[in-house]
């Protein structure tokens, strides 16, 4: 899998295979670690303090290098494009990027013009497929199967 913009795009099989993996990194860790020879560029467009630092303690423990980013202190404030913000993380040595931003299906539309993974962080009213990932895998490790459980989602102001 090079991308991960959108649960939609995946088979069953895929989620499975991406939660019993998940799942067994929580439990285990991973071996070897990346020892800082992996670049993750993280494009956060819109403010975040839960998934941002979610994402940025998981690639520490993965070993990778964080390529963090603020667009208050980019060249965003001088209108530079996403797409270009994205295009210079890319040239200059990310491997992935990880993005959220407000507008719907960027990451997509990113994904399609970049060369190195992008990972869907949350696209405005979009998706959200980390966060879906993550509770699939809560359900997981509490149940072992996902098969004729019921599930609320509750939340509110």
């Amino acid at each position: 899998m090079k991308h991960f913009v959108s649960m939609k795009d995946k088979s069953e099989t895929e989620i499975i295979q991406l939660v019993k993996r998940a799942n067994g990194i929580s439990q285990r860790g991973v071996e070897p670690p990346l020892n800082g020879q992996f670049f993750a560029a993280n494009l956060f467009f819109e403010p975040s303090t839960r998934t941002k630092m979610s994402f940025v303690v998981a690639e520490r423990r993965l070993g990778m290098e964080v390529l963090d980013f603020m667009t208050d202190q980019s060249s965003v404030t001088k209108g530079e494009s996403i797409y270009d913000t994205a295009k210079t993380y890319e040239s200059i040595g990310a491997n992935l990027i990880v993005l959220r931003h407000h507008q719907e299906n960027i990451a997509k539309q990113l994904a399609e013009s970049l060369s190195i993974p992008v990972i869907n962080a949350g696209d405005g009213t979009g998706e959200h497929p980390t966060q879906c990932l993550l509770d699939l895998v809560t359900i997981y490790q509490d149940f072992q199967h996902f098969h004729g459980l019921k599930v609320v989602i509750a939340g509110g102001y």
